[in-house]
């Protein structure tokens, strides 16, 4: 289970992935080769391991990308696994690179500052998933 963080170029005063207006198409973010550049140069650990899969690691954290095969890319989600704040500020840094939104897709906001919410919200869902009783029904989620 993965918090998702999708990279995409949006317009400025975007704060929220509903604002987007129908029909709405982004820019790329540039060539495979330019987006690997900027996650290999911004992201601790990264490596491309099987075709079209990246990964990256931190201290308390783990994240993954499909790089797709269309050249140039013109979205990524970041599959983000772990404990521990200290990721939003490499995938910060990338959208700052690629120029793009780091849209948290959790709460559906666009994340502008190391806003941990989103992160903590699904910290929160993914442990009551994992310590209830199989026998109980589910959690609900309060989104």
């Amino acid at each position: 289970m993965s918090w998702d963080i999708l990279l995409l170029r949006v317009p400025g005063d975007i704060a929220a992935i509903e604002q987007l207006p129908d029909g709405f198409c982004p820019e790329d973010l540039g060539s495979r080769e330019h987006v690997c550049s900027v996650l290999g140069s911004t992201l601790p650990d990264f490596g491309v391991a099987e075709p079209g899969w990246a990964s990256a690691a931190g201290p308390g954290w783990f994240l993954e990308t499909y790089l797709g095969e269309d050249d140039p890319v013109v979205s990524l989600i970041l599959q983000t696994r772990g404990n521990g704040d200290d990721v939003l500020p490499p995938v910060l840094a990338v959208a700052r690179q690629l120029a793009c939104g780091a849209i948290d897709l959790w709460t559906g906001k666009v994340l502008r500052d190391v806003d941990t919410t989103g992160w903590a919200e699904f910290q929160a869902y993914r442990s009551q998933l994992m310590t209830r009783d199989p026998a109980e029904p589910g959690p609900q989620s309060e989104r």
